[in-house]
């Protein structure tokens, strides 16, 4: 018998030798990849309901039980620059008529 012990004639990789091995890295990392992207899908999922950990630069809606006056709102709007100066006095004067 010839060969290099237990290895064989084709490198240690069973019958692919380098060809194998290139394709053990290639399934090991993409299962890598896969369980990362599992960690970070089930992060999110739980933290999706905690609104205090949102992004403060993204504006959350209105409920449509809030007690602010339509001033209020108009105002909150001009200091927003959702509305300018001119639409926020048409406004102003159209609620107090």
């Amino acid at each position: 018998m010839m060969g290099g012990g237990m290895m064989g004639s084709f490198g240690g990789f069973g019958g692919f030798g380098w060809i194998g091995m290139i394709i053990n890295l290639i399934v090991s990392f993409g299962f890598l990849a896969l369980l990362a992207l599992g960690v970070v899908w089930i992060v999110r999922q739980f933290s999706a309901g905690d609104s205090s950990r949102g992004n403060p630069l993204i504006s959350q809606p209105r409920s449509s039980t809030s007690t602010e006056t339509p001033e209020q709102i108009l105002k909150i709007r001009l200091a927003r620059g959702e509305i300018d100066e001119a639409e926020y006095e048409r406004l102003h004067t159209k609620l107090a008529g």
